[in-house]
């Protein structure tokens, strides 16, 4: 999973200038980056910006090897947004070559969640497991500021006062302000084998991610240095292209009173006269699933792909709970797809959506969002809507087209199951 790089004899590519924090007037900044020194709660819509080269990766190998390039190709400043990683697979892969940066002096700044670390034990209170206090030890000890996100009050030493206490479910990589990794991969070896997405970002969109990253940096105690804020600074204003892309960062905020990133997907299932492909690992919200079948009884193609009840991730419970409101998309027309592997990729493609001005487009979304309550309304997530890059289109469809084989039959036995246990869900008020 090595990437191209030789770390063995490379000479350090930049003199360290220690952490130095920035100080200087916020008012000279981009917006995004004057919010994020404030936190991830200040920092503004992004908006979509041009210029960008994307690659859809829906395949580990390859991703992993890109990924390990990218980050040993880093000459100022790496930065990772993670919910689960672990020291080995994948993860070692990326650990491995964020040490060997750091100890070059290349900045590498991580964000790691509490609860995606160490499992749900950590919810209440701080928790480490012995694997997770091994993994952040060894980056630590070469030099990457490794912080924690923990979701409770009780330790979670470092944490801002002013900080949301929720579950970090980002998924996230900067290369100096100008390459960025988003989407739903995890890095933990016994995950590797799961149907993932990531894209890959080059070009303005990244400076975004990146300010957006500051944000969450702020909020779990971490001092933005001037070597990190002149970086992204440079990235915005540097205007240089790298493709024809148009790239949208979206993240979502669970101490805010509304979800962009909830809301562009929302928007797309809404509006869209084309074709509507999604998939997640698990459905528990009915805010989309009502989109999904409005979507279907109005004419458009519909498919969703998620993993079967053996295959899901989760309880039973909230599995069977998903189930039934895939009945409520059979019933609507919707073409549902249960895989028997493990599916986590979450996006969404959707056809013919208006455009402000007139005229119509076919986006991409990739994302962490799960469509599912918790995702909508109690994480931290990050996506990228992507248009105007048929290439990136056309990989993430046959990437759907590859892993969605099987159509749930409607009239089949799980189908049955799934509307036998529905009036249960809808008498509980159930979902997640």
């Amino acid at each position: 999973m090595a990437g191209s790089v030789d770390r063995r004899s490379a000479a350090p590519l930049w003199t360290p200038a220690g952490r130095t924090p920035w100080v200087g007037d916020p008012a000279s900044l981009p917006a995004g980056l004057r919010g994020g020194l404030r936190g991830d709660a200040f920092v503004p819509a992004h908006g979509v910006v041009g210029g960008n080269a994307v690659e859809f990766h829906g395949e580990l190998d390859p991703w992993v090897e890109r990924i390990v390039d990218d980050i040993g190709r880093a000459r100022h400043t790496v930065n990772i947004g993670m919910f689960a990683w672990t020291g080995d697979g994948a993860g070692g892969a990326v650990a491995e070559v964020a040490r060997w940066q750091a100890r070059r002096g290349v900045e590498v700044n991580a964000v790691m969640d509490g609860v995606g670390g160490n499992g749900y034990g950590a919810l209440l209170k701080e928790r480490w497991t012995p694997e997770f206090r091994s993994l952040v030890d060894g980056l630590r000890r070469d030099g990457v500021d490794a912080r924690i996100n923990w979701r409770t009050r009780i330790g979670g030493e470092g944490m801002s006062e002013d900080a949301t206490r929720a579950l970090d479910h980002r998924k996230f990589f900067g290369i100096d302000g100008t390459v960025s990794h988003v989407g739903g991969r995890n890095i933990v070896a016994g995950w590797d084998g799961w149907v993932d997405s990531m894209l890959r970002i080059e070009g303005p969109g990244s400076a975004r991610a990146g300010a957006q990253f500051v944000g969450r940096w702020t909020d779990v105690g971490g001092t933005p240095s001037r070597r990190l804020i002149g970086v992204l600074a440079d990235a915005y204003r540097s205007g240089q292209h790298f493709g024809t892309a148009n790239v949208e960062i979206l993240a979502a905020n669970p101490g805010l009173a509304h979800n962009p990133l909830a809301e562009s997907v929302r928007r797309d299932m809404q509006t869209g006269t084309g074709r509507l492909w999604a998939s997640t690992p698990s459905l528990g919200d009915r805010v989309f699933t009502q989109d999904l079948a409005a979507a279907a009884r109005s004419g458009r193609d519909v498919r969703l792909m998620l993993p079967n009840h053996a295959a899901r991730d989760g309880d039973h419970v909230s599995r069977l709970i998903s189930g039934t409101f895939e009945a409520d998309l059979l019933d609507a027309g919707v073409d549902v797809r249960e895989t028997t592997g493990t599916v986590h990729a979450k996006l969404v493609l959707a056809n013919g959506v208006p455009v402000e001005g007139g005229g119509v487009e076919d986006a991409l979304t990739v994302s962490s969002l799960n469509l599912n309550r918790r995702s909508r309304l109690h994480d931290f997530e990050l996506g990228a809507r992507v248009t105007n890059d048929p290439g990136a289109l056309a990989d993430a469809e046959a990437f759907f087209t590859q892993h969605g084989t099987a159509s749930l039959d409607v009239g089949g036995d799980t189908a049955r199951l799934y509307r036998t246990l529905r009036p249960i869900r809808q008498a509980l008020n159930a979902r997640f």
